[in-house]
């Protein structure tokens, strides 16, 4: 919040500090996910199969609150491509009920995407939303 009441002298060594900031969490966080790729989901796959990982996402998925979905979804759907969109949302529609469903719709989609995208979105889930 320094930033936004900083006067024009202290914006720019702020501003370095804000960018060095975030570049360090973005590299912990490629790090992270390249360990999880690289060793954890590996000894994951050895010890479950398909069928058994994707259970116990779903266990995992069913204890996330509406209300912490639609957050996540706020962030991860503008960011992923209509394809990915599509086959989150409809992963997420074949396991949810459907009212549940086109409100998670109308929280995450609605508000994050472009008109043209949500009515991609639709077109490509059936019409739902």
């Amino acid at each position: 919040m320094r930033l936004g009441r900083a006067c024009a002298t202290e914006r720019a060594p702020l501003l370095r500090t804000l960018y060095l900031r975030f570049s360090v969490f973005v590299a912990d966080d490629l790090a992270h996910m390249a360990e999880e790729e690289q060793l954890f989901l590996p000894i994951l796959q050895s010890l479950f199969s398909d069928a058994e990982l994707m259970d116990i996402e779903d266990r995992i998925m069913s204890r996330v609150s509406q209300d912490e979905l639609a957050a996540y979804g706020r962030i991860m759907l503008p960011a992923a491509t209509r394809t990915e969109r599509i086959a989150m949302l409809g992963a997420i529609r074949a396991n949810a009920p459907a009212d549940a469903f086109v409100g998670l719709l109308q929280a995450t989609a609605r508000p994050s995407l472009s008109p043209d995208d949500y009515r991609h979105l639709c077109g490509g889930l059936g019409g739902a939303g």
